[in-house]
């Protein structure tokens, strides 16, 4: 017959008919798939950078149960200046710690847009996230209120090494930002008038 297709002996297909290859892309498919599921409200916390993240669900009913700010990382893993974030801003221990000791990490995989529920019911995945929060840029940065996660209290766009991380992260874990502007707080620690001694002995946790 014309259409038919020689086989040898090593060449057989599954009684189902469906082919061993046709198989193995879908075994690496279903692979990919629980990847992406694992994203904007996955249970499980993921490393990006040696930081422990959470899904945005899960970091909501955290922050609200711990009274830690949100810092929400938006990453792009095809962007070179997430990649330097992760090798070097979130590599460094000292700001390993600062995260762990003051604030709820979570972390928005630009291209993971499997929706979840979110803490009000709504249906959240990373684009809905990108737009509510208007972030053009990768990386940015966001600290949120644990009461409302709709306030913002910082935003920092684009990459910046540890040091530079550090300071601008304390404006919210010295407890600065209840006090003063982000301009302010920049303008005081470059001309280094900002006092000594900071408004909090270990994290702020607001009021």
């Amino acid at each position: 017959m014309g259409g038919a297709v020689r086989r040898t002996r090593d060449q057989v297909v599954p009684h189902s008919g469906v082919s061993a290859y046709f198989q193995a892309a879908v075994a690496v498919l279903a692979g990919v798939l629980v990847g992406v599921l694992a994203g904007v409200g996955q249970a499980e916390p993921r490393v990006q950078g040696r930081v422990v993240w959470h899904g945005w669900t899960e970091g909501v009913r955290l922050a609200a149960k711990q009274r830690r700010p949100l810092l929400v990382y938006f990453h792009d893993r095809y962007c070179i200046y997430c990649r330097r974030m992760d090798e070097e801003t979130f590599a460094d221990a000292r700001v390993r710690q600062m995260i762990q000791s003051c604030f709820v990490p979570v972390l928005v995989e630009r291209f993971e847009n499997t929706a979840s529920r979110g803490p009000g019911a709504e249906k959240v995945s990373s684009t809905a996230l990108l737009r509510r929060y208007r972030v053009f840029v990768f990386p940015t940065i966001l600290v949120l209120d644990f009461k409302n996660p709709a306030k913002e209290h910082l935003r920092i766009p684009g990459f910046f090494g540890p040091s530079e991380f550090l300071e601008m992260m304390a404006y919210i874990s010295q407890g600065w930002y209840a006090h003063m502007s982000f301009g302010e707080y920049l303008e005081r620690l470059l001309s280094r008038t900002l006092p000594k001694e900071s408004l909090a002995a270990g994290c702020w946790r607001g009021t």
